[in-house]
């Protein structure tokens, strides 16, 4: 992993700024402008930073609901989550490529995908997708054979089979 630097007298300049940009679409790398003459603390700090950007991805870790572990890979609403991960993977090679945008997730089962932790010394990603409750409530009225939509119908049909089973 590396960043090439642009050592400038004026790296807040257009020149330098125009350098840096040209270096990054050429060559794919970060370019940042600075005056190696008069570094400060943050600039250092910077510059390590954006070093650390630059290392690969080891780990991405994607949670999803327990309910939505217990499905069956075929499952369709488990189907496309899997799916929309695997096609987000193949964009997703450094630390600098995880952005809100870069990892969310869209479709009708899902809520909001969530960036929980970047660990920037192991190089392992945590997100956490969240799936709509309307799901959770129509998947078990398919397992179930029961209609349930809300946690009052799923309370009143769990006491009614506690009842039964009595």
């Amino acid at each position: 992993p590396f960043i090439v630097l642009v050592n400038s007298k004026e790296p807040q300049g257009e020149r330098a700024q125009n350098t840096a940009k040209n270096l990054e679409q050429e060559y794919g790398v970060r370019a940042l402008p600075v005056n190696c003459e008069k570094l400060t603390r943050e600039d250092i700090c910077q510059i390590l930073s954006e070093v650390l950007f630059e290392f690969p991805i080891s780990e991405i870790q994607f949670f999803v609901p327990k309910w939505v572990e217990m499905l069956s890979p075929e499952h369709e609403l488990k189907a496309q989550i899997l799916i929309q991960i695997r096609e987000h993977m193949q964009k997703l090679a450094h630390i600098r490529d995880i952005t809100k945008d870069s990892i969310q997730l869209t479709g009708p089962y899902v809520q909001e995908t969530l960036l929980d932790q970047i660990d920037l010394s192991s190089g392992i990603i945590r997100i956490r997708v969240q799936v709509r409750d309307e799901y959770y409530y129509k998947i078990l009225s398919e397992l179930s054979g029961i209609t349930m939509e809300s946690e009052y119908d799923l309370i009143h049909t769990m006491k009614e089979l506690t009842n039964m089973k009595e």
